[in-house]
């Protein structure tokens, strides 16, 4: 059986990871708009390397959490013009 020290030790580690990366993230807010300025709705933002996405609102506006050094993508799937 493990004592009691030990899961305390085991926690603390959990947590210690969690934390550090926490702080190589940042929380990234936008809005994303036409060339005529008009808010774009359904967008798909995405970050390849952590599998982490957002979608924009009504008001086009959007918020995901990603690493500091990464890039995100933005894609948008729309009937065609006639």
């Amino acid at each position: 059986m493990i004592s009691r020290d030990i899961l305390l030790l085991i926690g603390l580690f959990f947590t210690l990871i969690v934390n550090c990366q926490i702080s190589d993230s940042i929380l990234i807010r936008g809005q994303v708009i036409s060339k005529d300025k008009n808010p774009i709705p359904g967008v798909s933002i995405s970050n390849r390397s952590t599998m982490t996405g957002a979608v924009s609102d009504a008001c086009g506006r959007f918020e995901i959490f990603t690493p500091i050094e990464s890039v995100l993508d933005f894609s948008l799937i729309t009937e065609p013009y006639y």
